[in-house]
Order: structure tokens, then sequence, then C-alpha cells
């Protein structure tokens, strides 16, 4: 079997491409890719069972399809980076 030692790189638009293509497509259907390991569990250690108190803050928010694609539009965009990333409202 060849093996090469060079690693296998995408070019660096690759994901820009393909969402690109799903965009030109007008496909809301899910991408071609998933987990793995589709067909078994994920496992946590013994030590995550338990009780948790955990807080989120959003740094950035991106639209990399465009607003259009944004539930809301423009305005809800607008709206949750002002409150989320802006003022830091915590979710």
């Amino acid at each position: 079997a060849l093996v090469s030692s060079t690693p296998c790189l995408l070019p660096a638009n690759a994901a820009e491409n393909i969402l690109e293509a799903r965009l030109q497509e007008n496909s809301i259907a899910p991408p071609t890719y998933g987990m793995e390991a589709s067909d078994t569990d994920i496992f946590y250690p013994q030590y995550f069972l338990g009780s948790w108190k955990a807080a989120s803050s959003t740094v950035d928010i991106q639209a990399p399809c465009g607003f259009q694609l944004f539930a809301g539009g423009k305005a809800a965009f607008d709206s949750a980076t002002q409150k989320e990333v802006i003022e830091k409202d915590v979710l």
C-alpha cells in the first residue's frame, strides 16, 4: 500500500465553498457528514455524574451564509449581537 507522509490538507476556503454550495442549492438539508461512531454512545467519566452549575457567554455571532438564513434576518442578528455579545447577557 502506498502511504504518504504528507498530510492531506483541504484548501483554506473549503468550508466556505461547502457553505456557498449549500446556499446556492437553497438546501436546508442536514450536511452529509456526522459523528464517526454513530452506532455507539458517547462515554462520560464517572466524575461527570451529579449536578453542575454552568453559565454560557457568547463572544461572537456570525452568519456565514448571509442574514437571509439567520432566523429573524438582519434585525434578529443585530439584536442578538447587541444583547449577547455587547451587553454580555448571560444565557
